[in-house]
């Protein structure tokens, strides 16, 4: 296997020439050395060494260069060093042999480093955390931030190569993708690494340093990309926790003349040889009222709490872990709530200083456990996402404390400022108390760790511990609050990365998009979004549709059940509504492209857009990025749409976004694809207008921008009215023709022939779809509104809806009295779709039913269909089965219709020009 090595280089002289001199005994097949913003000789030794120079005046920013190597390198295998730190080529041999092995990856194994009688770095616990979130403790810290690593080509083409500049995003990638992955060899790059500037001191903003910054912020985007794919929790459990109950739990009634200084929640289980213990130091502390929430309890436990003086809530089955907390806190009437466990007595001399800290102003009192970093090494899974939840906060001064575990205080406005059913999640809790300003502090040191009763939830079973991963996956969840609140990074530096030098993406992060409306418009540009490195969430009302994308099925023919698998395992999410609320929230695009037909009257009906205006309306956040696409009549967006948006005083063009571009999807057209089609796009202003072109510049090949919503609107109309009318012009000469007896279709494909000035359309049994037989109606619609009305599209109209009864009449005349039965080819608006939107054909075949008709039909694409409450299932198309009718019907040109086998009908009516076409190809 051929290797290429990768060097992001920036003012380098001192150490490249060593480092290539060792690279060199490698023999590898190239060294790609990416310059960038060097102003000393790097680039003059690296030519020199015969090196693969990609060269880039400025800085590109921190691991830019890897990505853009990366993209560059034609070798098997990757190796991935800097510039600044010389390694012998014996060292690096492992790397490159793990992969040869057969292994995706192979990182630098730097476990030692926790071990050691130090308190582990940020950026460590970063690495640590995260490993365990994705399942992947077993790597330690091990992480593609670290050099030397190898990675696959074959294995880089699955996250793309422009995920390499963010590698901690590029990383939990790789796991997410189930890549290989392992650590073969140890190389001390701690030691020898430069010392930079932006390794010391604190940038604003942050408690960090520069690089500590990027590096934080980039594992966060890591999490966020991994509750992305595996949900709120990032996959792991929630300790069969009751939330349902919680969240219809009713808020206790409490006495008016009942108000405690102090409140103990005691959640308690089969805890008889502890309870007592408990409650009598607590009582000793000070605390006039103490609650114990009795769940799944023995009657031992119960009736020595009550012996104690305790207030019990009873519940016969455990509610799951922290549930009780928050129940407990909802019973309670202190000003001041004092949680402890059931299991271990706490002695009151250490209960005090909590219950004292709230009273003296202390909002949230944690138990102060930073004493652990420095008794335990290495570092526990649990203590490490702590810390790196403390720090996404802007707070490592609280290392490792946490309300996760007990004793600690809080006091009650802080409980109803956030909610109670907060309480169920201590580290949600404390990221919420700690987002609003409350002063959060560890007030005293109590060993929990001695004392703790080992349960069977703590137990390792198959390379798991339950309670662990019940543990992180709170803190996961912390975590996407977070990311909702503030943004994947929380507000940490990304480094001054130039993104713009990776192609359309502007960051290696992927933007979350929501599609309002999945189907023959919604899902294909929801899926091709998501090709795109956009996360995507697709909600659609309809729970069939929901269910089938959740099977990996398609109900489109344009889209590939391989594709809506493919997507749905790593950047498309199908959901109803009811479970779409957050997505909505976190998204920073939001796409509708819901239904718009006519009513019964023939006039628009926006309910589908308005209700999905509302939904929205209830969660638009600042900063958020409308799309429409539904088809709509001019003023739409101004006129219906923007009214809804504003209701909360948020302002179109600053708050909010809103913009228009119409669909132009072409289903079974395999010459236009989506991205390639020229997209039509506009805004209500001009920073509207910005706004969509970013976002669609990235996604379709070509925009087409215009001045206005109402332009796009009366574009979109625009081009269905033009193709209504010349449809029904070549219907109304078709008629005329067979009445004439001319060919009407050699004397079409002969006008066909004219270079210029001439499109030809194809007559047919009248006009179906979602645009043609409605978007002229809103126009005429909206015309009307003004006392207008167009002459042409009504005669068009006219024409095109008389087709179908004409038809009709052709069937009657072309039988006998006695030939009664008919077989009709197609039932779709259109060739190769499984769409029978106001498809003539359907209404031809109510017709002949009503004319007392044997009819059949025949179409791949619709295996049944309801008419007048009666299931008709498509027949096999055979010389036997043609035998039996008397008459064939042509109403859809499908492609894979056998139209040799249709010689031997009897009689045949072509209303597509099917067979015409074919003869004269």
């Amino acid at each position: 296997m051929n290797v290429s090595i990768i060097i992001p280089v920036q003012n380098e002289e001192a150490t490249l020439a060593p480092v290539l001199e060792e690279l060199q005994q490698l023999a590898p097949y190239e060294i790609v050395v990416v310059v960038n913003g060097s102003t000393d000789r790097s680039r003059e030794i690296a030519e020199n060494y015969g090196c693969n120079i990609v060269y880039f005046k400025e800085p590109l920013g921190i691991d830019v260069g890897r990505a853009i190597g990366a993209k560059a390198a034609k070798g098997d295998i990757l190796l991935f060093v800097d510039g600044d730190i010389v390694i012998g080529h014996q060292q690096l041999i492992p790397f490159i042999k793990a992969i040869e092995e057969g292994w995706d990856i192979a990182l630098n194994d730097l476990d030692w480093t926790l071990k050691r009688k130090i308190r582990p770095h940020p950026t460590a616990v970063a690495k640590f955390a995260v490993n365990h979130m994705l399942g992947r403790g077993d790597l330690s810290i091990g992480s593609m931030v670290a050099i030397p690593h190898a990675i696959k080509k074959t294995a880089l083409e699955k996250i793309g190569w422009r995920a390499l500049a963010c590698p901690p995003l590029a990383y939990s990638m790789a796991v997410l993708n189930q890549l290989k992955i392992v650590a073969p060899a140890s190389v001390d790059v701690i030691g020898t690494n430069k010392i930079r500037p932006n390794h010391h001191g604190k940038m604003e903003g942050s408690p960090f340093s520069f690089s500590t910054s990027v590096i934080i912020g980039d594992h966060l985007q890591a999490i966020s990309r991994l509750i992305a794919e595996r949900g709120p929790r990032g996959g792991l459990t929630d300790g069969n926790r009751n939330r349902s109950f919680l969240h219809h739990y009713p808020q206790p009634s409490k006495p008016r003349d009942k108000k405690a200084k102090f409140s103990a929640i005691i959640p308690a289980g089969k805890e008889p040889d502890t309870i007592k213990g408990v409650i009598d130091e607590v009582k000793k502390a000070g605390v006039d009222e103490i609650i114990v929430v009795l769940n799944g309890a023995d009657k031992q436990t119960k009736q020595r709490a009550m012996d104690a003086g305790a207030e019990i809530v009873e519940f016969k089955d455990p509610l799951g872990h922290n549930i009780p907390r928050a129940i407990g806190a909802m019973h309670s009437t202190g000003e001041i709530c004092l949680f402890i466990d059931s299991d271990f007595i706490v002695k009151a001399e250490d209960l005090v200083p909590f219950l004292k800290a709230a009273e003296d102003g202390v909002d949230v009192a944690l138990n102060d456990l930073e004493c652990l970093l420095d008794l335990y090494q290495p570092l526990h899974a649990v203590s490490a996402a702590k810390y790196l939840l403390n720090s996404a906060l802007k707070r490592p001064d609280l290392t490792m404390n946490s309300l996760t575990a007990v004793p600690h205080a809080i006091r009650r406005n802080v409980i109803e400022r956030i909610g109670f059913d907060y309480l169920m999640n201590p580290p949600l809790f404390q990221a919420k108390a700690l987002l609003e300003g409350f002063n959060v502090k560890p007030v005293h040191y109590v060993d929990v760790i001695k004392p703790n009763r080992l349960r069977k939830e703590h137990i390792r079973v198959k390379g798991r511990v339950a309670s662990t991963d019940r543990i992180l996956g709170d803190h996961v969840e912390a975590f996407g609050h977070l990311f909702h609140v503030i943004n994947d990074r929380c507000g940490y530096t990304d480094g001054k990365r130039k993104w713009e030098f990776l192609g359309n993406h502007h960051s290696a992060e992927r933007k979350k998009v929501a599609v309002i409306g999945l189907g023959y418009v919604g899902l294909p540009l929801a899926l091709h979004i998501a090709s795109e490195n956009y996360e995507v969430a697709g909600i659609d009302m309809d729970p069939r549709k929901i269910e089938s994308l959740q099977k990996g099925k398609s109900y489109i023919p344009d889209v590939s059940d391989s594709t809506v698998a493919e997507r749905m395992n790593g950047r498309f999410k199908a959901m109803l509504p009811e479970n779409g609320s957050e997505s909505v929230k976190q998204a920073s695009y939001i796409i509708i492209t819901v239904p718009t037909p006519i009513n019964e009257k023939g006039e628009p009906d926006l309910e589908a857009m308005v209700s999905a205006t509302h939904f929205i309306e209830k969660h638009l956040q600042n900063g958020q990025t409308l799309i429409y696409e539904s088809s709509t009549y001019p003023g739409t967006m101004e006129d219906v749409i923007l009214p809804i948006l504003s209701k909360k005083g948020m302002k179109v063009g600053e708050d909010f976004f809103l913009c228009y571009s119409p669909e132009r999807i072409d289903p079974a057209n395999k010459n236009f694809t989506l991205k390639s089609i020229p997209k039509i796009v506009s805004g209500q202003t001009k920073q509207c207008l910005e706004k969509i072109k970013s976002f669609y510049g990235t996604i379709f090949d070509q925009l087409v921008p215009v001045s206005s919503p109402k332009i796009a609107e009366l574009a979109k109309i625009f081009e269905n009215v033009q193709r209504l009318v010349n449809i029904s012009l070549v219907n109304e000469i078709d008629t005329l023709c067979r009445k004439l007896n001319i060919d009407f279709y050699e004397s079409l494909q002969a006008a066909s022939t004219k270079p210029f000035g001439f499109t030809p359309y194809w007559p047919g049994p009248g006009i179906g779809g979602h645009c043609i037989p409605v978007d002229p109606l809103y126009l005429q619609w909206k015309l009307g509104q003004h006392g207008l009305t167009s002459q042409l599209i009504q005669s068009a109209c006219e024409i095109n809806d008389n087709m179908p009864k004409e038809v009709a009449e052709r069937v009657k005349n072309a039988l006998e009295e006695d030939e009664k039965n008919i077989l009709v080819i197609g039932l779709t608006y259109k060739k190769d779709v499984n769409d029978v939107r106001e498809s003539p054909a359907l209404k031809i075949f109510k017709t002949l039913l009503a004319e007392n008709y044997n009819v059949c039909y025949h179409d791949p694409y619709i295996p049944s269909v309801v008419l007048d409450g009666n299931i008709h299932q498509s027949i096999p198309l055979s010389e036997m089965t043609l035998n039996v009718f008397d008459l064939v019907l042509i109403l859809t040109d499908h492609s894979g219709v056998d139209y040799e086998l249709l010689s031997g009908a009897k009689k045949i009516i072509d209303t597509r020009g099917v067979l015409a076409k074919r003869q004269r190809s």
